[in-house]
């Protein structure tokens, strides 16, 4: 073998060897920083599981029909009518119906609106649920909040949830901690303390504080923009009311008459009494003009 030969097999060696170290510490830095963001959660509350959508409202549509709203985990409504979807399920009725519950604020029995709607899921498992009632189910739902950024996410046991830019699968939930799973590892998440939760609400209000600037500067520089626009219109309509000789405004109080101005001679026969026929003639006009008779005032 000669040198040449050698030293080429042993560079490659080396190359090789370089690679498996770069891509051992890739690895551990990635497992490193999935480790690091889970080590950022904390289990903000746990709620029994309920079903994934709370029928909130009934409206009549415009088509007359009862439109239904849904609001899911996350907050977000859904309005359908019977026969459409809901996610996975799908809206196949709606019964409306109340009951007289006695109220003890006012010390009678008042009318409760406990409307049912049934979901069917295709696998044909049907839920029917009762208006602003919960549909609770077996188990336990967790609450996950990130510490490092403020957000949070509902997961139940086998659900998989996306916090800061990144996965996590929920295994199991208890009554004070929570097992999930990340890369293929699986880490407990503890109960958040005191200290961290108003560390989370105090960077939920500040992100809320945020929002409503924005909101405000936006509304603001719509604000300028509309204020800039107007000024602009009205100095056009100044540079044009400078270059323009006035007019006068004229103002009128009078009334129309309508006269004839063009006539036709019509033949007209009369019988006389001793039975002879006479022929006169009758004006008749046949076009006619109107003008306004009264006073008018023109001003500068």
């Amino acid at each position: 073998m000669s040198a040449h030969a050698g030293n080429a097999k042993q560079h490659g060696r080396r190359v090789r060897q370089i690679v498996r170290l770069t891509v051992c510490a890739l690895v551990c830095t990635v497992a490193a920083a999935a480790a690091a963001d889970v080590a950022d959660l904390r289990l903000y509350a746990v709620r029994p599981d309920v079903f994934d959508y709370l029928f909130t409202s009934v409206s009549i549509g415009a088509d007359g029909k009862p439109l239904l709203a849904f609001k899911d985990l996350s907050g977000t409504t859904r309005f359908v009518h019977v026969g459409d979807r809901v996610g996975d399920w799908d809206l196949v009725s709606y019964h409306q119906q109340s009951e007289l519950v006695f109220k003890a604020s006012v010390g009678a029995r008042l009318a409760v609106d406990t409307s049912t709607a049934t979901l069917r899921h295709a696998t044909g498992q049907e839920r029917t649920l009762i208006r602003g009632a919960p549909l609770e189910q077996a188990g336990h739902m967790a609450c996950l909040v990130s510490l490092k950024t403020g957000a949070w996410a509902y997961g139940r046991g086998g659900d998989t949830v996306t916090l800061d830019a990144g996965t996590v699968t929920v295994k199991t939930v208890g009554e004070a901690s929570a097992q999930v799973q990340s890369l293929g590892r699986s880490f407990e998440v503890a109960l958040a303390s005191d200290a961290e939760r108003e560390d989370v609400m105090a960077r939920w209000r500040a992100q809320q504080a945020e929002v409503e600037a924005r909101f405000r500067q936006q509304a603001e520089a719509q604000r300028l923009q509309q204020a800039g626009r107007v000024a602009a219109e009205h100095e056009a309509a100044a540079r044009m009311t400078a270059h323009t000789p006035a007019r006068p405004a004229t103002f009128s109080f009078g009334v129309e008459y309508r006269y004839p101005t063009e006539y036709e001679v019509v033949p007209y026969i009369v019988r006389l009494v001793d039975g002879r026929y006479l022929t006169q003639a009758i004006v008749v006009p046949t076009r006619f003009r109107t003008r306004i008779i009264g006073h008018s005032l023109e001003t500068y």
